[in-house]
């Protein structure tokens, strides 16, 4: 998913300005109040209907993300 600025890169995820993509649970956060919206992919690559929530967390808007092994997210900043 292009274009990404990256900020951070971990295992199974890169946070970049734009967006965040995941092929782990978690909870992702920009570290601050901003919206998101999430697309959900299955181990075939098609995207399927996945409820991503938005929690916060000491003030911070995240991503609880909560996916099978091979599943993958993309989280885009609203």
């Amino acid at each position: 998913m292009y274009p990404i600025t990256p900020l951070e890169l971990g295992p199974g995820y890169i946070i970049g300005q734009e967006r965040i993509l995941t092929n782990r649970s978690g909870l992702f956060t920009w570290g601050d109040t901003g919206e998101f919206t999430a697309h959900v992919f299955n181990r075939e690559g098609i995207e399927e209907k996945f409820d991503i929530p938005k929690v916060v967390r000491n003030g911070k808007t995240c991503a609880e993300v909560r996916i099978p092994e091979g599943y993958s997210a993309a989280i885009i900043r609203q």
